[in-house]
């Protein structure tokens, strides 16, 4: 059943200034139909200039459903839909969504939580700065996607490697080691130990991360692979460590990222003795890396959209690099001692720094 009331909203009609016959600047107060129909006409005139796109009916709709209720609750005889209220027409309406080959998503579902592996390099993506995102009418707005990027707050330490995020177990026998996820086959590492050194090499299949980078909406990330090498040699007290590995990013459904390399490596040099040790190195960082994204830029008056591609630079500009000092002896039969000192440069791959000391005293009854 189609009813009269369903079809109108009411404007500004009454004590309205208007032109009048009294001179190029004459002005007189006027009420009635004739002076609130050109607010409604305005108003329409308005939103089709701000978003030629949209069709006769979306703006009939637009205005009505964003009208202000007056009188009884909802639509009723006298008022119809309620008060013209253009500021409401010109908000986004309904769900807002990014839009990119990948397809859509929610913009209150994005986000995406970085490790300190990539530093700060996804926090300010110039081309996120003012992401296109549309309403339910399919009209563009603009946002900065930045804002949903936060920072896991601890970084990871020289003792960390591509094997931290395999979620293996490990079998060693007579020097050869195999490192199997029974929950992702396609997780897995060989080693081999020969004289004073270790070598490792392995293969890393990540669901929904990469290397702790995490992402959902149009941040998602539907996962990533890693190939790796690892050394470790352990001669006289001195220690070396490197592990390098490449990585292969791909976006979900949906997200604005489509793919990305990235090229990540960690080192270690120390000596120890039995009562001092010294560790200097840099954890995990991208040395060379990059992100593809895609994502609708404007719109066109038919409403569909255009799309440009942006490549976003993932290296880390401030190295974390870790120097250690440490001491440790037992001055007594009951009773040890020790001390750590650690300096970190660019913390997290950020441009931050920190100190730290410990001490420690054990006492065995």
């Amino acid at each position: 059943t189609h009813l009269t009331k369903h079809f109108y909203l009411v404007a500004p009609g009454s004590d309205i200034t208007t032109t009048d016959t009294g001179g190029e600047w004459g002005t007189e107060t006027k009420s009635g139909t004739s002076f609130s129909a050109p607010h409604v006409t305005g108003a329409l005139a308005i939103l089709k200039q701000a978003w030629p796109q949209l069709s006769s009916k979306d703006l009939v709709q637009l205005i009505l459903t964003t009208a202000t209720d007056l009188g009884d609750p909802g639509v009723d005889e006298i008022y119809g839909h309620g008060m013209l209220n253009l500021d409401n027409a010109t908000d986004p309406q309904g769900s807002t969504t990014t839009s990119s080959i990948n397809g859509t998503s929610d913009l209150y579902k994005t986000s995406m939580t970085t490790s300190s592996v990539v530093g700060d390099s996804l926090h300010t993506v110039s081309a996120l700065d003012t992401t296109m995102v549309v309403d339910s009418y399919n009209r563009d707005y603009y946002v900065n996607l930045n804002q949903t990027v936060t920072t896991q707050e601890n970084a990871l330490t020289l003792d960390h490697n591509f094997m931290s995020f395999s979620g293996t177990e490990q079998i060693t026998l007579d020097g050869y080691t195999i490192a199997i996820n029974d929950r992702n086959m396609d997780n897995f590492a060989l080693g081999y130990t020969h004289g004073d050194c270790g070598y490792m090499i392995g293969n890393l299949n990540e669901d929904k991360t990469f290397l702790g980078t995490s992402g959902t909406g149009a941040l998602g990330i539907a996962g990533s692979q890693t190939q790796h090498f690892g050394i470790n040699c352990n001669k006289n007290g001195f220690i070396v460590r490197y592990n390098i590995g490449h990585s292969d990013i791909n976006g979900s459904q949906g997200s604005v990222i489509t793919d990305g390399k990235a090229l990540v490596n960690t080192w270690m040099l120390g000596y120890k003795t039995n009562n001092w040790h010294v560790e200097h190195g840099q954890p995990l960082a991208v040395i060379d890396g990059h992100m593809n994204i895609n994502m609708a830029s404007s719109i066109n008056n038919d409403g569909t959209h255009n799309y440009t591609d942006y490549n976003v630079d993932m290296n880390v500009d401030n190295r974390h690099t870790v120097t250690k000092l440490g001491y440790s002896n037992q001055i007594t039969d009951s009773i040890d001692i020790s001390f750590d000192v650690e300096y970190n440069n660019n913390y997290a791959n950020t441009d931050h720094d920190s100190w730290s000391i410990a001490t420690g005293v054990k006492y065995e009854f």
